[in-house]
């Protein structure tokens, strides 16, 4: 009766763990793991020092029942075969480096937790695509993809932009398919990405081969999934419509990216929206603002609970969304007199006193234009936070104004 005591007593994410846990030893792995339950992960010593199983569950749970079993024994496969030291030559690693695409959110997670165990560093270095998104040298297997950090690279005696482009350069050479969709009289329309070898996303980095492909207008890429990279052009309508509906349409893939678009500039990609004159600015905005409200939900829970244990009094504002009679949708946050205060970056703040309720309102360029001097940026926070030092007098707050939303 034991066993059954326990496992109905757990969880279906910590049944999950238990399982991977198993299937670890089985395997034989030589590493001892703790289960980090609070992170959902499992910890270790050594250099490769945990093991996040929050994609994992999630794929796993988006599979069939009769799929789960095998695909577990694929990610046991793969974390058994990372604990195989890399190729102590940089020759001898050449051929298989890849580009590894990563959501920023989980970069911050693990710096967040590097910071908590006393770390510098998590030891990797990045290429930023945007604000949202991160390029690190991967190596490739079988069964998974290993990242290459720092030591690694010192060892091989490289530094990280030539392994980058090395990992570029091996992904230019692979087969991949491009589809083109909806080609209007330019015949650019969109060009999907999708071969599913898990390195589509990777491709935004493909610059030559993007560059020789038809665009009207300047280059837009998104990447909504690692198995999917939609591109087009900033002037092409119909092809920032397929662009939408695919994203909207993939939501639930078990593997997101980003459902943030970007332009290419240079030799670079920077965060792009349309303007707001632009046909289809409100569902580009949608898209942005479903983004960052998961991502603010994640970010507050988690603040919430460090500030609970360290009996502190933040308060850590709500990234909230209001649609006005006109069907315009703007992000916002209430900046509360008397209250230390975080605050997300939104189109709007609504400064509040208690039993005053709303008594003055703009947008956040107002805001900083006018009481900057109160609002300090947090460091090492993703999505960014602002600390309020203070709070608008009755002067400032009459020069603010109040917004009116009809």
């Amino acid at each position: 009766m034991g066993f059954f005591k326990k496992l109905f007593g757990q969880s279906e994410s910590d049944q999950f763990a238990d399982r991977f846990l198993q299937g670890l030893r089985q395997a034989g792995s030589q590493r001892e793991f703790e289960y980090d339950k609070e992170n959902f992960r499992f910890v270790s010593s050594g250099e490769d020092g945990f093991i996040n199983l929050g994609n994992y569950y999630q794929e796993y749970c988006e599979l069939p029942k009769s799929e789960r079993d095998q695909f577990l024994v694929r990610c046991i496969s793969g974390v058994i075969e990372s604990e195989s030291a890399l190729p102590e030559k940089f020759s001898d690693a050449r051929s298989q480096l890849r580009v590894k695409i990563w959501r920023r959110d989980s970069i911050e997670d693990l710096r967040r937790q590097a910071r908590e165990e006393g770390e510098d560093s998590i030891g990797i270095q990045f290429h930023e695509i945007g604000s949202h998104l991160y390029a690190s040298v991967a190596y490739d297997t079988p069964n998974s993809v290993l990242s290459v950090n720092e030591e690694t690279l010192e060892d091989w005696g490289v530094d990280f932009r030539e392994a980058l482009n090395v990992g570029i350069m091996n992904l230019s050479k692979e087969n991949f398919s491009v589809v083109d969709t909806n080609s209007g009289p330019s015949g650019a329309g969109l060009h999907v990405i999708s071969t599913g070898d898990s390195y589509d996303a990777s491709r935004i980095l493909l610059l030559d081969f993007i560059r020789q492909l038809s665009f009207t207008g300047q280059i837009i890429a998104l990447a909504p999934n690692r198995d999917c990279l939609l591109l087009t052009g900033s002037d092409d309508l119909e092809g920032l419509e397929a662009m939408l509906e695919i994203t909207f349409n993939t939501e639930d893939h078990p593997r997101p990216v980003s459902a943030l678009p970007v332009r290419l500039e240079g030799d670079h990609w920077v965060d792009w929206m349309p303007e707001r004159s632009h046909p289809l600015f409100q569902r580009f905005n949608l898209l942005k603002l479903r983004y960052l409200v998961s991502e603010y939900n994640d970010q507050k829970e988690r603040l919430d609970l460090e500030y609970e244990q360290q009996e502190s009094s933040v308060f850590v504002a709500t990234f909230s969304v209001i649609e006005t009679v006109t069907d315009e949708i703007f992000s916002y946050s209430l900046w509360a007199k008397d209250s230390e205060t975080l605050l997300p970056e939104t189109n709007l703040i609504m400064f509040y006193i208690d039993g005053q309720e709303v008594v003055a309102s703009c947008d956040w360029q107002r805001a900083m234009d006018l009481v900057g001097n109160l609002i300090v940026r947090e460091d090492g926070m993703y999505p960014p936070r602002y600390r309020v030092v203070g709070f608008p007098t009755d002067e400032q707050l009459q020069e603010i104004g109040k917004l009116d939303f009809g």
